[in-house]
Formats: structure tokens, sequence, C-alpha cells
């Protein structure tokens, strides 16, 4: 009796061990081919399986079949064996000093089926960056593709998509290469940019390897922004977003260029790889707003990028700017206090309003009127913009009066007594708080900063920070009149700016 037993388990045993053999190798050979989607999938039936640890999980098995004895096909699909063992080799601070390289210029290469939000992330990042100082340019292969097609081809049906159809594919490596050669003509000129963006799908390894080397050999750095989206609110949200305005869909039922985008999609699919480590460095935005993975991401500019990122969202809230009068009038302030205490009391908003102010006292105690009126924080509770006390006249200013005054306009610095870039410089974490900001905010400051970040928040074109140190006039707040200066999204792009003086806390907003 008791042998018997001894071999019905020895009997599980060795089934338990063939089923875990098994698995693992089905593991092995399926788990680096999955696509985002596939992973969400997983994630679902196995709540444990996070992205990280099944990103992790691929690249080690990756990493050991890719070893010495790997076959010519494996060492083919991958391409990157070389660099895993240097990876393996490295220490750490070797890794952190090559990863860091003293580049003054980048290049930002977008990865992402269609319809995950790239152009939205690539429009939001060159406005920022340009906002900042950068001279920063966008770079669409879907531009040059539309301007390629000839004899009355169309290069945008779902068909031209397709990876099996030879010609088609020839077509699109053509003219993202061709795009990507301007890209790095316009960083490489001597009166050249700072960051380039690259806004196209990149979903193969073998594509991104070709960007990577043409990169290399002008010296330009590289971060790939990989945007990933498996929330069907978010997919449906984009897709209606291209459908409605990418010149791809002209003419078309919006149902049927929907049908068409979905068989895009599927197509790209086919042949899509996520991006790795040994690729490179990389930010990975998952659902545009829901988290975000970063890996080997160092250096000045990337470090800029990645903050803003991690603030931009979709979500719609109004923003706020209220300037205060010039002087000190004590008159004036009090009026502005009484004024924005009444709209508070009546903004429907108001237990969620978040009130950020300048250091300047009449500021914080119109900033504390505002919260008492709503129920909300004060303003010593949260985060002050940085000092904008006014700088002296000085010859830097005296030169951009100067310069303004020929152009037939006003001097930024001479005006307010410092330059827009030093502002800029320090409004930054604001606008970062602005953009990660889920509720209605209300910034109370002096007209300078007010009209910096009104730059920022009209989403237009920005300029070069010369032409910005000649005022725009449209933005004059030199009486005692209480104004609101209201930005709202419509869209997922688009802010439309409202202006509204209040009287007795009066507003048509209402």
């Amino acid at each position: 009796m008791g042998a018997c037993s001894s071999t019905r388990s020895a009997s599980v045993d060795v089934d338990e061990v063939s089923a875990t053999v098994e698995a693992l190798e089905t593991l092995q050979n399926t788990l680096h081919k999955l696509t985002p989607r596939q992973c969400s999938d997983v994630r679902r039936k196995l709540p444990f399986a996070a992205s990280e640890w099944l990103e992790g999980l691929a690249l080690s098995i990756r990493a050991q079949s890719e070893g010495p004895c790997a076959s010519p096909e494996a060492s083919k699909h991958s391409g990157h064996m070389v660099a895993i063992r240097l990876a393996q080799m490295e220490t750490a601070d070797a890794a952190r000093i090559r990863l860091t390289p003293d580049t003054g210029k980048i290049v930002l290469i977008l990865v992402g089926l269609p319809a995950r939000g790239k152009s939205l992330i690539c429009h939001r990042l060159e406005h920022f960056l340009a906002w900042r100082g950068y001279s920063t340019k966008s770079f669409k292969v879907g531009d040059r593709r539309r301007a390629a097609a000839t004899n009355g081809n169309s290069y945008s049906g779902a068909s031209f998509f397709d990876s099996s159809k030879a010609f088609a594919a020839a077509t699109r490596e053509q003219v993202s290469l061709e795009a990507f050669d301007e890209l790095v003509a316009w960083l490489s000129a001597d009166n050249g940019g700072q960051i380039a963006i690259f806004d196209a799908s990149n979903v193969t390894i073998q594509r991104r390897a070709k960007l990577k080397e043409k990169a290399a050999k002008a010296k330009l750095g590289v971060v790939f922004i990989e945007t990933i989206c498996t929330d069907e609110d978010v997919i449906a949200r984009e897709m209606r977003w291209k459908v409605r305005n990418s010149d791809d869909f002209k003419g078309m039922a919006e149902a049927d260029a929907l049908r068409d985008l979905q068989q895009r999609i599927v197509n790209y699919e086919k042949s899509y790889q996520s991006v790795r480590e040994e690729e490179g460095p990389y930010i990975k935005m998952y659902d545009l707003r829901a988290k975000a993975h970063c890996c080997n991401v160092y250096g000045r500019m990337a470090n800029k990028v990645l903050p803003f990122l991690l603030a931009t969202h979709g979500i719609a809230r109004p923003i706020f700017l209220c300037v205060l009068p010039t002087g000190n009038e004590a008159d004036a302030s009090q009026t502005y206090r009484d004024a924005l205490a009444k709209w508070g009391a009546r903004y429907e908003g108001r237990k969620e309003l978040q009130i950020l102010t300048s250091t300047d006292p009449r500021a914080i105690k119109t900033a504390a009127a505002l919260a008492d009126a709503t129920g909300g924080p004060r303003p010593e509770s949260r985060p002050n913009l940085a000092p904008l006390i006014l700088q002296g006249r000085n010859s830097e200013a005296d030169n951009g009066a100067a310069a303004a005054e020929a152009a037939g306009g006003k001097s930024f610095s001479a005006t307010f007594g410092e330059k827009v870039s030093d502002l800029v410089m320090r409004l930054e974490p604001i606008v970062l708080e602005l953009e990660g900001a889920t509720q209605p905010v209300m910034v109370i400051a002096r007209e300078a900063p007010c009209r910096t970040l009104r730059t920022y928040l009209r989403k237009g074109g920005v300029g070069l920070m010369s032409s910005r140190d000649v005022i725009d006039t449209s933005l004059e707040h030199r009486d005692a009149t209480p104004t609101l200066y209201k930005f709202e999204a419509r869209d997922s792009d688009t802010i439309e700016e409202t202006q509204e003086p209040l009287i007795n806390g009066e507003s048509k907003w209402f």
C-alpha cells in the first residue's frame, strides 16, 4: 500500500515538473512578442503581472536566448546582443556616465500606434519647450507622406499601412528616412535648433535602429517617447480626435474614417515592437495620464522633457489669471479683494478652486480673501510663485527699450524691470503645476508674470525670446477695474480665452 502511494506521488511530481517546464517554454517563446494591448489582457487575467514585471522578464528571456549559442535568426530579430553584453559588464558609474551625454542638441523620437496621442504630445512638447526658450521644431512624417502621393494614388488608406505590401512598406520607409534627414540637417545647421521632435509611428526595432544610427553620425542625443494606450475610453477619444483633425480623413464620413483608422491600427499591430532598454533612453506614457515609465533618461534637456510629460494630461479644467493693479493704491487693492471675494463666493467650482499667488503682499491678501470666500485653503498652505520683485533698470533693459521703440512697441524689460527669459525660468515650475492640475486654478500676480503665463496658456506660437521682449498691448491693465482672464480647453488641444471685468462680483460666466 505504501509503495503504491509512493509511486503515485512520484508520478504527480513528474507531471508537475513537466507542466512547469512546458509553461516556461511557452513563456520564453511568446512573452517578448506581446504587444502592449496583449500585455494589458494578461494583466487583467493575472493582476500580479505588472507592466514592469512583464517587461523585465521579457528582457531577461531575450538576454539568455541571445547568448553565445544563439541562432543567427535570434540575433537578427534583436540586433542588440553586443549592447546587452556590454550592459552586463558595465559598472553602475560607467553606465551613468555613458547615459549622460554632454550634448546641446537632442532628438525626441515618438513611438506608438495610431491614435495614441503622439501628435498631441508632439504639439504640447513643442509649445512648452519653445516657451521655455529652446529652439524647437517638430517633423511630421504624415505631412511628407501625403505630399509624396502621385498619380492620384492615396498614401492614407488603411491598406497602405499593411506591412505585407512591399511597395507600401518601401514607400513608408523612404518617406520616414527623408523626413529624419531633414530633421538632422536642421539641427546640424550653424544657426539650427536645439530640440527636434520626430512625429511618426516608429513601431519596429529596425526602423528605430536606423534613426539612431543617423542621429549618432550627427552627434545628436536621442530619447524615445512611447505612448501606450489600453484604456478603451482614451483610445476612442483619440480616434475621434484624429479622424476629425487629420488630413488623412478629409472628406470622409466619420463612421467610415473610424473603420479605416481601426484597420490601420490592426495593420500596425502586426509589426509593433515596444521600445526596449537596450535601444537607449526612453519614456513610456500609459493612457496619456495614468503613469509613466522612464529608463536611462538623464542630461539637461531630457530632464526638462520628463517633468512636463509627468504633468500633462487631458482632463479639462479652467485656469484663471487675476492681474493686480499697478501702484500701491489702497483703494484699488481693496476693490480687487472685494470683487474677487464676491466672485469666489458665487463660483460653482469654489470648493475645488486651487489658488496660486506671488509673494507680493497685496497678492497674498487678495488670495486670502478669495480663499475665505470659497472655503478653500489660504495661500500660505500652498507653494507660492517665485519672488516677483521688480529689478532696477539697467543698460540691458535700456537697450531692449530702444529696440522695442524702433519696432513701434514697448520693451518688456524696460517696463517691468527684468527680461522675459529670466521670468520664464522662474515661472517654469508654475507652468508645470498648471499643467498637472486637475481642478480649476486661479493665479493672482502682477502684470509681468500674468503676461508671461498668458503667452503659454494661449497655445499659439510663442516666438523667440528676443521677439517676446516687445510687449503685446492686448493685455493692458492700468486701471482699477478687476478683470479675470479665463483659459479653458475646448478639445484635446484647443484653448479658448475670455476676458471679463468684474463689477461687484458679477460675471457673465455664471
